[in-house]
């Protein structure tokens, strides 16, 4: 949103806005394609094991293909950034979220092998990378002054309840693990095509706009580098990248490893994993309002470390009474989910305004490809040294560097790009 309002000097001012009822209406049509988006991806880790069983994948291979997808958004994630500041939204919206279902459905129908599974997910993280990006970058650039709201605000709409607990239901009762992912992207690709007719463009209002005017002659590789010279992006960017490897390598191989360390059935484990990243989010809307009233540090640091103690709890403990791990479920998720949004939140906040998309974009391409080997680092590492080195050093130690560069490197006091 751009105020035609200027400061001393003639520098324009930044427009916070208002949260319009026209505006509300186009996050909730962008809430529903992140529900498809976030429901793709967390059903299809609660059948790692069956498709394991499907093609006689091993251990190592089964974990690598829980997060693998996620290499396909590390690369895509800085170019989607750059689309997300220059191209048209809502194509950008209804093209990627189509597509990301078609990928799954292909998936189902054309794997062979490891090769082959590992390809469709691959592309699956591509065409997705595109809608995550240009989601974030567009609740991030259009109040500045209350991203953090907004960007935990669409964590209501996300699918990472319904689809592990959904799945899990409509497995146990046809005992095939294609359907479900089936009936899913089907349904993901209806959507696209809602949202292809229903997201508005023509009206200023709308947040599939660009907000600030960029600079003439910029080209792609000139703000790469732009924003690959400047510290704040990289220590900023640390956030994003530590929490991702403890998210990714819970959300990717988090359930089967629960069926293996605490013998529980794949319901429960769907359970679990469905608490963390589809209950987890409801707490995220008032952490994000926090946040944007006493800073991020207050608020970041205590949650790293809630999700360390989570993760110990859930996989280094004896423990196996199930209403406890579904508390510890619960409190990861709060942790780690608000810690993801508020990565991406951090980074666009250390931005000029007129990159908030490409700011996005690289975060996620320096935080999806790093976590994109998580599941196989999991699976290596527990093989040659045992499920405990894996937890102690992948999943507790990865949420640990987060409080740790939290403490360090983001300003005690909130400060927006460009402020005196």
């Amino acid at each position: 949103m751009h105020s035609a309002n200027t400061a001393a000097g003639g520098r324009p001012q930044e427009d916070q806005g208002t949260l319009t009822k026209a505006i509300l209406l186009q996050i909730f049509i962008l809430g529903g394609g992140f529900f498809f988006y976030m429901l793709n991806r967390f059903a299809f880790p609660i059948g790692l094991g069956s498709i394991g069983k499907t093609y006689g994948f091993n251990a190592v291979e089964i974990s690598a293909l829980g997060t693998v997808f996620l290499l396909g958004q590390g690369i895509i994630d800085i170019p989607a950034g750059y689309m997300a500041d220059h191209l048209n939204r809502r194509m950008l919206f209804s093209v990627s979220l189509f597509f990301t279902g078609l990928t799954v459905i292909c998936f189902t129908l054309f794997t062979r092998g490891f090769v082959s599974a590992v390809s469709w997910r691959i592309a699956f993280g591509l065409v997705e990378g595109v809608f995550n990006i240009c989601l974030f970058g567009t609740l991030g650039a259009l109040l500045p002054k209350r991203r953090g709201s907004l960007n935990t605000l669409i964590t209501l709409f996300g699918g990472g309840l319904v689809g592990p607990v959904l799945f899990s239901y409509i497995f146990t009762r046809v005992h095939q693990w294609q359907l479900p992912l089936q009936i899913f992207a089907a349904a993901t690709m209806v959507y696209a095509l809602v949202m292809l007719f229903t997201l508005r463009v023509e009206r200023k209002d709308s947040p599939t706009r660009a907000f600030h005017k960029i600079p003439e002659g910029e080209t792609f590789f000139r703000v790469l580098k732009t924003m690959a010279t400047r510290s704040a992006t990289w220590k900023a960017m640390t956030i994003f990248l530590f929490n991702n490897i403890t998210q990714w390598g819970y959300a990717g191989v988090g359930a089967y490893m629960l069926t293996k360390v605490k013998g529980v059935d794949i319901m429960f484990a769907g359970g679990v994993i469905g608490t963390a990243f589809g209950l987890g989010p409801l707490v995220q809307p008032f952490l994000g309002y926090t946040t944007d009233r006493i800073g991020r540090k207050p608020v970041i640091v205590p949650l790293s470390l809630i999700v360390a103690a989570s993760m110990w709890v859930l996989f280094a403990s004896d423990i196996v009474n199930k209403p406890v791990l579904l508390v510890a479920a619960f409190l990861s998720g709060v942790g780690i989910n608000a810690i993801y949004t508020l990565g991406y939140t951090v980074s666009q906040d250390a931005a000029p305004p007129h990159y908030i998309g490409f700011a996005t974009g690289m975060t996620g391409a320096v935080g999806y490809f790093v976590a994109s080997f998580s599941g196989w680092a999991i699976g290596i590492v527990t093989k040659y040294f045992g499920h405990l080195t894996a937890v102690y050093g992948i999943l507790i130690g990865s949420e640990l560097l987060v409080a740790l560069c939290a403490i360090l490197w983001i300003p005690s006091k909130r400060k927006l790009e460009g402020q005196a």
